[in-house]
């Protein structure tokens, strides 16, 4: 609850130490302990915005995060080095490039459906 409060949010970072408490290491712990934890412990979690699944959180992120630079820009060619309030954006799309024959499908659908440019060149 601390750290949401002071960060905004609860994307705890794997190391983070808060007042000298291993917050990382107890949020790692309670992702994999997920399905045998009481129902009103995952309530508790859920009601304060816990993620469960950082790298779906961070994926739908820079696709929100693209969405706003297609409405912007008009197109999704994002050069590289750009940031879209201090969102990475251009290394997620480079990303995305190199991933794109180990994506889930229902991805790359959203990606291809946005008008996402798969070869830069």
């Amino acid at each position: 609850e601390v750290y949401k409060e002071q960060y905004g949010h609860c994307r705890v970072h794997g190391k983070h130490k808060l007042n000298g408490f291993n917050l990382g290491t107890w949020v790692m712990h309670q992702r994999r302990k997920k399905d045998q934890m009481s129902l009103e412990r995952r309530q508790r979690l859920d009601d304060l915005g816990f993620v469960w699944d950082i790298h779906s959180q961070q994926w739908e992120e820079g696709f929100a995060a693209l969405e706003v630079y297609k409405e912007q820009y008009g197109h999704c060619r994002v050069h590289a080095k750009h940031k879209l309030n201090d969102f990475n954006l251009g290394q997620w799309v480079s990303v995305q490039r190199k991933k794109v024959n180990r994506m889930p499908p229902e991805r790359k659908q959203r990606l291809d459906n946005l008008g996402f440019v798969w070869d830069a060149r």
